[in-house]
């Protein structure tokens, strides 16, 4: 069931149906995370109350191909859906907007990551010989590039490339059809953590990651929704540390390895002609970097605003991720001040979920 859009981009500003800009708060959650995972159906309701506690408005809500389509091709875990689905009906009665992320960190559970189903390893022929490592690289490589780097690996006349995103945007399709009558999902993630692969081997053609692969694929995921689920808008996932024109790994973050889209000068691409359709999430420096308690507010506030304004630069749609509530006056008057909507995902007194 298709329905009016509750935020849409006007302006690059981020507004609601009545075009008020809109400020968020909230956290990311995810079938892997310790502190903050995705309750079951049973701890619903103590999950959500302890959100509306903390003035829970928006969620980063993690979800996993594998957990969507891990069997085999075309298998759909119903079951899975069915819970999500009742647990967003959750989320919507307590008034908490959410966007779907999937998200894809060193490939597979198989590989000793999570994201992708086990199924797709072996449609490669990887070597054996290969630690999990290298493993994890070239299946990377094969989703972004895999028409240049192995035009001739092919599945069910596909090339390799072509069949494992079409099946992961066919997943996302599924997901989104399955929570369709669900108002408070107001859009999805293209995908976070992502990797890039064997940069080397994509210098040799030469490719750029950018141009070549990452925008096409998004372009495509965002297409695929057009039809069907016009009203929802689309994450892509950025940091405001970058040098590099490649999606590299960022300095360690919050004590793991991050990944992120990065351009000369930290400026983000806007996925060409679909600005109006994409909010950019920065997320940004570790509080000890970014906000030391030696530093008086002002100094906070104009070192913030500096990284804001270097990060930008073209004036993207953009979502502010706050690791912290340190500074957080800080914050939120730059974005009001520089025009920016924001997503402040704060740091918990107590976990909304006891493992």
């Amino acid at each position: 069931m298709k329905h009016e859009p509750i935020i849409s981009i006007r302006e690059g500003a981020i507004v609601d149906s009545q075009g008020k800009k809109r400020i968020f708060q909230g956290v990311t959650i995810s079938p892997y995370s310790k502190e903050f995972p995705i309750p079951s159906i049973s701890q619903a309701d103590a999950f959500f109350a302890t959100l509306q506690k903390h003035n829970t408005t928006l969620l980063r809500w993690q979800i996993l191909w594998e957990d969507i389509e891990g069997e085999a091709p075309d298998q759909y875990n119903e079951a899975y859906l069915a819970d999500l689905r009742t647990l967003l009906k959750k989320a919507e009665e307590a008034g908490i907007l959410v966007f779907l992320e999937p998200v894809m960190k060193d490939w597979s559970s198989s590989l000793g990551g999570y994201g992708a189903p086990a199924w797709t390893v072996p449609l490669a022929s990887i070597d054996e010989a290969l630690d999990n490592k290298q493993k994890q690289t070239m299946m990377y490589s094969l989703f972004w590039a895999g028409n240049k780097l192995a035009p001739n690996t092919l599945v069910e006349g596909d090339t390799i490339q072509d069949y494992l995103q079409e099946h992961y945007i066919a997943a996302m399709k599924h997901t989104a059809r399955r929570v369709k009558d669900c108002k408070t999902v107001v859009g999805f993630g293209i995908m976070a953590e992502g990797q890039v692969g064997d940069e080397k081997a994509l210098e040799l053609f030469p490719l750029s990651f950018e141009n070549d692969c990452l925008k096409p694929f998004q372009k495509k995921f965002i297409a695929a929704f057009q039809k069907k689920h016009s009203h929802y808008l689309f994450l892509a996932e950025a940091m405001c540390t970058g040098e590099y024109s490649t999606w590299k790994f960022s300095p360690t973050y919050n004590n793991h390895e991050a990944h992120a889209l990065q351009k000369e000068g930290g400026v983000i691409p806007d996925v060409d002609g679909e600005a109006s359709k994409v909010i950019t999430l920065l997320t940004m420096e570790p509080p000890q970097k970014l906000l030391s308690v030696f530093l008086s507010k002002d100094k906070l506030k104009k070192q913030f605003q500096e990284s804001i304004k270097k990060t930008l630069g073209g004036g993207n749609s953009v979502m502010v991720e706050f690791p912290t509530s340190q500074g957080l006056e800080c914050v939120q008057e730059v974005v009001q001040e520089e025009g920016l909507s924001y997503f402040v995902n704060i740091a918990m007194a107590e976990s909304p979920v006891r493992v």
